[in-house]
């Protein structure tokens, strides 16, 4: 579906989206606490406008790759917790 409208991923708002893989929030400047935690097959991400990534945000995704913008300023503790990551 078009992402392109979201800019604001709340609490849980894909949280347990156990089937998502991968997502264009290139628009979206902030994910609140949990706003993707367990999306199991998440394996990549663009967030070229986002600014802060707030706690446990992505904790026990599938994420493996995430594209950032230059605006980020805040990554709060355990954003990517028990997660993937390996390249950014």
């Amino acid at each position: 579906g078009d992402t392109s409208g979201i800019t604001w991923v709340d609490e849980n708002n894909f949280g347990s989206c156990h089937s998502l893989e991968s997502i264009d929030l290139s628009n979206v400047t902030e994910i609140a606490n949990t706003g993707l935690q367990e999306t199991y097959a998440l394996e990549s991400v663009v967030l070229t406008s986002i600014v802060a990534i707030r706690q446990n945000a992505f904790l026990k995704s599938g994420i493996k790759h995430i594209v950032l913008g230059e605006n980020l300023t805040t990554v709060e503790y355990q954003a990517f917790a028990q997660t993937k990551l390996d390249s950014i």
